[in-house]
């Protein structure tokens, strides 16, 4: 019976971890759609000649895309799990909730600020990148920015292999083990504050980029781009 529990509790674990690759693929779509409302020529002439300020507009349209996906996303996962335990309970099988576990997953990350740092500028800049794609491309928004970033990221990785990275002697993150305390300290290189400092400026940078490509939208635009 303990078997059969852990064993259940690892498929719990999974698909937490797959709600979380949900969530992130919802925002990211949200992103991209944040000016979905504006493919039709007579919806995009409503939409500026609206009697609000451009950052006004911007801002709205930005919080439908980031806080109504995001709301939607959660709420949806949170009916899921609860449908999931609804049938153990009505099959009498063993009733673990999937919610809960998100502390377990995360948890990790919380150890250090910096790490905590880390993730969340990562995560906010791969969503700024498709941002500015949202708002650049007028058609197939999530598909076009995707292959953009795809092709970037190819061109840079083939760029770094000429680099002999063996010359390069520090590491970003090290850390050691205490076996008197039982403690581990944890040791961020210089270059770890500089690369993330860098990466959270690109984040406002792209949103800034985002709004000034809106404010340049006409009612008659380009066929595949909103500029």
């Amino acid at each position: 019976m303990d078997d059969v529990c852990w064993y259940y509790k690892q498929n719990v674990l999974q698909s937490v971890f797959f709600g979380i690759f949900f969530f992130c693929i919802a925002m990211l779509f949200g992103a991209t759609s944040m000016f979905s409302q504006m493919k039709d020529t007579r919806k995009r002439s409503a939409y500026l000649l609206w009697p609000v300020s451009n950052l006004e507009k911007y801002v709205v349209s930005f919080l439908h895309s980031f806080v109504l996906m995001a709301v939607l996303t959660v709420v949806a996962y949170m009916l899921a799990d609860t449908l999931r335990v609804f049938v153990d309970w009505l099959t009498g099988r063993i009733i673990i909730w999937g919610i809960p576990k998100l502390a377990d997953v995360n948890g990790a990350a919380f150890d250090f600020w910096q790490t905590t740092w880390m993730l969340l500028a990562w995560v906010f800049y791969v969503h700024s990148l498709y941002i500015v794609g949202g708002t650049l491309f007028r058609r197939q928004q999530f598909l076009f920015t995707s292959g953009t970033i795809v092709v970037v990221v190819i061109l840079l990785t083939m760029i770094l292999n000429q680099i002999d990275w063996n010359s390069v002697d520090f590491k970003f993150i090290t850390g050691t083990w205490d076996e008197k305390t039982n403690t581990y300290t944890q040791t961020f290189h210089p270059s770890f504050y500089i690369i993330n400092s860098v990466v959270t400026l690109l984040i406002f940078i792209h949103y800034w980029i985002s709004y000034k490509l809106f404010t340049c939208m006409q009612v008659i635009n380009n066929k595949w781009l909103n500029v």
